[in-house]
């Protein structure tokens, strides 16, 4: 029976498809789990317990499901749009944007149901939002300040126009300037011999008279040959005189663009139902004219000429312009690569044959991320020296269980570990930690909590959006946030939250800081400490503290006068500026220098109504108390703290892959074996199981001798060994679990084993 030492020193390859769990000779079988839930992998090969989701508000309507897309303005000042049925609300700061007297959400009405609401594209510019749909003309949504929100139709002043009518038929205004009719000679030659209709409200009309060329917009409709319609500014008719030279507008009631974006300062439309393959360009600099003409500024009317119907679903503007459709992907560019994309220079080529399904693809440098058709695989469009095209490798081929029930939304988060995120058709939110110059491309599962009491039913992601974080004060931690909508269950009915997926331990060096739950909230509210006199007793400066006499106050982060530091006190004889540290003789203490804050300690923690019912796990001052209940939105700590969180339990995961090694007769597999000592190499980290897949697992102890028995053993960093008491199997599968709300960082796992040949 030989003995044998095996260390997995990475978690790159992430978790794995079952289908791959015999490939003991592909390379990264040995950076690969089995099992990765509520862990993310960090580009250095680690894999790190995910934050927990800290709840903002509920939607306005629980019924219904609702959409987060992400505004950037600066990064000062960047968003979380709330669209939900026909409603548009915001967010900023981890907090929902409100206004008024009382305070009410800052909310702008707008045309999209709820069943529109994921079939919305986007594209901004500035402070200004464009948004498509194939059944509402364009809008724009502008900002003006954090409250002033402004949602309005685009209104095209020119353009695109169908090929000019080559029948006998004529159109005429009744004026030249304002509101008008326009008055058809026939139904030839107009919608195909239909003549106008109701879908025709909205579209534009070119007439050509003697080279003045008026365009008017269609408002009303009388009959298949008579139209309202006001003339567009500063495009007067000619004459009223009747002419067979005329176009109609591309665009029109239910064929709506569906994919918008900005390529070269041009504004691009496409994706129109009834000419899905045809691309649109504004005039340079000028996005509200699409009228097509030859000179380099003039907007152009491109239609992808293929041997099968190829509907664009996505646009992503580069060095060239990516076009995502249902059958291939294509680039599109000028025809020389140091020239700018003209009315005669317009080239497309088709480069890969995938197909694409129906929502916005990404851009990470100078790669395209996108999701197949079939909604499972993600793609990375990339260019190919070697090849001189672009190739498109499947990223989920090695994972590909995980995005089984289908991918409906993604979004990126650069910091701090480059993770794709997606949102899956049955509610789960899955990532991808991606850095492809490390060779990191690794799946993962985050199962959120909460889950239906009568049934069992878990907890539904619905939509992801992320946003940097603010820079400067206490966000500025250098990361993005990660923003969900997720459907519960709490009380016995069905809930839904917005939540930002904290980054867990933000600050390495304050375990207090630690969040670890679900839908939760935290009590910490510091008093900024301006003075500490060295008298007995010590006085403390602090303006408007709002403390009372008897209160119980944490004192931490003060310069100088540092006996005060991580200590309770009593406060006393209080006035609205000051208050004494009761029985505190500061005579012997070093000087005040500067800072400091001071917290009420409380047993009491209300604002949880979102969680009524429920039952909580607690951190309060970096320990864990035992659980509560949630009762009229409150709950009572056993023991006093000053920093608290508190939400829902959720459970983090890790289980290897069978084992391959120490077998001295060929392969491992399939052969009896036994772990006899497990080592974890941990890195801040605190209250893990570790044990053989499914259990029993075992607790590693963290504290010793050294700790003070009224505060929590210190963050561990290091290597933690256990005696492992599990007999003989083939696999060696070794769980690692986290259930507590404290952090976890896995860094290796090393194993001791014995393997019967």
């Amino acid at each position: 029976m030989p003995k044998a030492q095996y260390i997995q020193t990475n978690f790159t390859a992430g978790e794995v498809s079952p289908r791959l769990e015999g490939r003991v000779d592909f390379a990264k079988y040995v950076n690969a789990v089995k099992t990765m839930e509520n862990m993310t992998v960090l580009p250095h090969g680690g894999a790190v317990r995910r934050g927990g989701s800290r709840h903002i508000t509920t939607v306005k309507t629980a019924s219904k499901k609702v959409r987060l897309v992400s505004f950037e303005f600066s990064v000062e000042q960047a968003y979380i749009l709330e669209f939900g049925d026909l409603y548009i609300r915001f967010y900023k700061d981890k907090g929902q944007i409100q206004s008024g007297s009382p305070a009410a959400a800052v909310e702008v009405v707008s045309p999209y149901t709820e069943a529109q609401l994921f079939e919305l594209s986007f594209t901004q510019s500035a402070d200004t939002l464009y948004i498509v749909h194939k059944s509402h003309e364009p809008r724009i949504l502008t900002r003006t300040s954090h409250t002033a929100w402004t949602l309005s139709t685009f209104q095209l002043i020119a353009g695109p126009f169908l090929p000019v009518n080559t029948t006998s038929t004529t159109i005429a205004p009744s004026g030249t300037t304002g509101n008008i009719t326009l008055t058809a000679s026939s139904t030839t030659g107009i919608n195909g011999g239909a003549g106008f209709s109701t879908a025709d409200v909205g579209r534009l009309v070119q007439i050509d008279h003697s080279d003045t060329f008026g365009h008017a917009k269609i408002t009303g409709y009388t009959s298949s040959t008579l139209v309202d319609a006001t003339v567009q500014d500063d495009r007067d008719f000619g004459a009223t005189s009747a002419d067979v030279d005329w176009a109609l507008g591309h665009f029109y009631v239910d064929n709506w663009p569906t994919v918008v974006a900005f390529y070269e300062n041009r504004l691009a439309f496409s994706g129109a139902p009834n000419n899905p393959q045809t691309l649109t360009f504004s005039q340079t600099d000028d996005y509200s004219n699409m009228l097509a003409g030859d000179e380099d500024n003039e907007a152009m009317v491109y239609t992808i000429a293929t041997d099968q119907v190829n509907a664009i679903r996505w646009m992503n503007p580069g060095q060239v312009l990516v076009v995502g459709t249902a059958g291939g992907e294509f680039v599109v560019s000028a025809s020389a690569s140091n020239e700018a994309l003209t009315p005669t220079n317009v080239r497309v080529v088709r480069q890969t044959t995938y197909g694409s399904y129906a929502i916005s693809s990404l851009r990470i440098s100078d790669v395209v991320l996108f999701l197949q058709r079939a909604q499972r695989k993600i793609r990375e469009f990339v260019f190919q020296f070697t090849s001189d095209s672009y190739v498109a490798p499947d990223l989920s081929i090695l994972s590909e269980h995980i995005t089984e029930s289908g991918v409906v939304e993604i979004d990126y988060q650069q910091e701090p570990n480059s993770v794709i995120w997606c949102v899956l058709t049955d509610g789960t939110l899955v990532g991808m930690t991606y850095q492809r110059d490390q060779d990191v491309v690794a799946w993962h599962k985050q199962i959120l909590a909460g889950v239906s009491a009568t049934d069992g039913t878990q907890a539904k992601v619905e939509s992801v959006a992320v946003i940097p974080a603010p820079t400067g004060g206490a966000d500025n931690v250098g990361r993005d946030e990660l923003w969900v909508a997720v459907q519960r269950y709490v009380n016995g009915g069905v809930v839904r939250h917005i939540e930002v997926i904290e980054a867990g331990l933000e600050d390495p060096n304050s375990q207090e800081e630690a969040f670890f739950v679900d839908s939760g909230l935290s009590l910490n509210n510091p008093i900024t400490i301006t003075g500490a006199t060295a008298a007995d007793p010590v006085v403390i400066t602090a303006a408007s503290h709002g403390l009372l006499d008897t209160n119980s106050v944490d004192i931490r982060g003060v310069a100088g006068m540092t006996e005060l530091n991580n200590r309770r006190f009593t406060v006393a004889n209080k006035t609205t500026n000051t208050f004494e540290l009761s029985g505190e003789n500061g005579l012997a203490h070093t000087t005040y220098i500067s800072g400091g804050t001071a917290r009420l300690a409380t047993t009491a923690i209300s604002g949880l109504s979102h969680l009524e019912g429920e039952s909580v796990i607690i951190l309060g001052n970096g320990a864990v108390q035992p659980s509560k209940t949630v009762s009229s939105g409150a709950i009572t700590l056993e023991t006093a703290a000053s920093i608290v969180h508190a939400g829902l339990p959720y459970t983090s995961k890790l289980i290897t892959l069978n084992l391959e090694a120490g077998s001295a007769d060929g392969t491992a597999q399939g052969k009896s074996k036994r772990i006899t000592e497990v080592t974890v190499r941990l890195y801040r980290s605190l209250g893990i199981q570790v044990g053989p897949e499914g259990g029993p697992l075992d607790i590693i102890p963290f504290r010793d001798s050294s700790d003070l028995m009224n505060s929590p053993p210190a963050l561990y960093t290091g290597d933690k060994y256990l005696a492992y008491p599990q007999g003989h199997d083939t696999g060696g599968n070794v769980e690692i679990q986290q259930t507590q709300p404290l952090p976890l960082t896995l860094i290796a796992l090393i194993l001791r084993l014995k393997t019967n040949d």
